[in-house]
């Protein structure tokens, strides 16, 4: 029976969210976009440059002028 979503797991390492509070000026984030941390200490979507500092993947596309906070994958994908 196939999924009615996409599926990312691979390898043997649990999935795993946490909640993350995203930066005011974040705007819109669309869904499996790499999170990276702000200098203010909330998340706000890679730019791209700075090797490493993607550490967390968003699960679902997140309005951060509506929702402040959200559940985003860990490990596991």
């Amino acid at each position: 029976m196939d999924a009615p979503y996409i599926e990312l797991f691979a390898g043997s390492q649990q999935v795993s969210t946490t909640l993350v509070h995203f930066a005011a000026d974040a705007g819109v984030i669309q869904e499996f976009t790499p999170l990276m941390l702000a200098d203010n200490g909330e998340f706000k979507a890679w730019d791209g440059q700075e090797s490493g500092k993607a550490v967390y993947l968003t699960s679902h596309p997140v309005d951060t002028s509506k929702q402040k906070s959200a559940q985003c994958y860990k490990t596991g994908i």
